[in-house]
């Protein structure tokens, strides 16, 4: 899937800049200690094992570089900063400068930029994914009802159901022994507590970012709902879920289920 410049002028722009980029002149090869301290802290170039730095002009082109794909391109009728991070489009910028860069250097004409474009778009595509994410949600009790929703959003127990639906799915892709692992985890962390499960679109750390916000505007519109538009029926039972007013988000502990090829991933915080 293709990305999309907001103004068309924006590919003219962005074309001359990266011409700036590829130019190795705009660059110094790490040849001290001090060198290699500052590559640490600073973007930097691996070229045939080579650290090269940026000059002040280049990494101000870098700069500009990623932040017009970043805050000026549209992914899937989203904003592309609303799917992805900072981290993911730069890191998909630099694989595509220095093979371009290498490939100049040993002689090899430098490809058409539609063509960089094309691979940088597909690099960043490959981040981007639909995720199911499970976490637990301490001060909230479910009474005679299994499960909430509320558009992607669910409110659910963890029952053996779903731990055998979220362990089968892995035990054919990962280790045995991871999987019988994580089952484990899985069932001493997540085993009969309520959980909210929530779908976003993103890479995996823009992901976070989103379903974290998601799922406290629900926690808060559960406490509007209870205290103030259904306060006085409370008594009429008419209201499925206890909420403390303490109730939170606990993230030490969430799953992560990529939504097309059902791939699980435990992680602990």
């Amino acid at each position: 899937m293709e990305l999309k410049f907001v103004e068309p002028k924006l590919k003219k722009t962005v074309n001359q800049i990266w011409n700036t980029l590829i130019k190795i002149k705009n660059y110094c090869i790490a040849s001290s200690l001090d060198d290699l301290k500052k590559s640490f802290k600073s973007p930097h170039l691996t070229i045939n094992s080579q650290i090269w730095m940026f000059n002040d002009q280049s990494i101000k082109n870098l700069r500009d570089f990623i932040d017009t794909i970043y805050f000026k391109t549209i992914y899937i009728n989203n904003k592309t900063e609303e799917v992805a991070t900072y981290d993911t489009i730069y890191k998909s910028i630099r694989i595509e400068l220095e093979l371009e860069i290498t490939n100049i250097s040993q002689g090899i004409n430098k490809r058409d930029f539609n063509n960089v474009l094309t691979d940088i778009f597909s690099r960043i595509s490959e981040q981007i994914k639909n995720f199911e994410c499970f976490f637990i949600l301490d001060g909230l009790e479910l009474q005679d009802i299994n499960q909430i929703s509320f558009g992607n959003i669910k409110i659910v127990k963890f029952d053996d159901d779903l731990t055998d639906e979220f362990c089968q799915s892995s035990s054919s892709i990962i280790n045995p022994s991871y999987a019988e692992h994580m089952k484990k985890n899985i069932e001493d962390n997540f085993l009969n507590k309520v959980v909210i499960i929530c779908s976003a679109f993103g890479d995996s750390n823009k992901l976070e970012e989103i379903v974290r916000s998601k799922s406290k505007e629900l926690i808060n519109y559960f406490r509007y709902v209870i205290c103030v538009m259904a306060h006085e029926r409370i008594s009429e039972n008419m209201i499925k879920i206890n909420i403390a007013s303490e109730a939170y988000i606990q993230t030490e502990y969430w799953l992560r289920r990529e939504v097309n090829n059902n791939t699980n991933h435990y992680r602990i915080g």
